[in-house]
C-alpha cells in the first residue's frame, strides 16, 4: 500500500470568497500523509467533492476545475492544481492552489486517529 505525503501546497490572491475556501482547503493537506488502496483516487475524490461543494454554494462563478498530473522522468513530485475558469486560457497558474505529492519509500504505519495523516476509506463499490 502506497503512502503519499503533501509536500507542498502553494496558493494563489482569490478574486473572490470560493477562490480563497478553496485554497484554505488545500492549505489543510500540507504535510498530511495520504494512505489507502487508492490513495491518489481517493485524494482526487474528495478534493473533486469539496470544488463541487463551492461550486454549489457559489453559483454565480467560475467552476472550479480539478488537474492531476502523475510523476514524470523529470518530475518526482505529482501535482495536483485546483483552478477555475477555461484551461485553455490558463496563464499558467492556477486561480486556487497547486498541491504537489510524494511517495513515501517502504510502508508506514499510521493511525487515523493520528493527527496530521488522512486515511481514506474506500466506499462500497467505489472501485474504478
Amino acid at each position: 500500500m502506497k503512502t503519499y505525503i503533501c509536500t507542498e501546497v502553494v496558493t494563489y490572491n482569490a478574486s473572490n470568497k470560493k477562490g480563497n475556501e478553496a485554497a484554505t482547503f488545500a492549505l489543510q493537506l500540507k504535510h498530511r500523509l495520504i494512505k489507502g488502496k487508492r490513495p491518489v483516487f481517493d485524494l482526487l475524490r474528495a478534493i473533486e467533492d469539496h470544488c463541487r461543494f463551492l461550486d454549489h454554494k457559489y453559483p454565480n462563478t467560475r467552476k472550479l476545475e480539478v488537474e492531476f498530473h502523475r510523476t514524470t522522468i523529470n518530475n518526482e513530485q505529482s501535482v495536483i492544481y485546483i483552478y477555475s475558469g477555461d484551461k485553455t486560457k490558463m496563464t499558467g497558474q492556477p486561480k486556487a492552489a497547486v498541491i504537489h505529492l510524494a511517495v513515501l519509500a517502504g510502508e508506514v504505519d499510521m493511525d487515523k486517529s493520528q493527527p496530521g495523516t488522512i486515511a481514506f476509506e474506500p466506499e462500497e463499490g467505489g472501485e474504478v
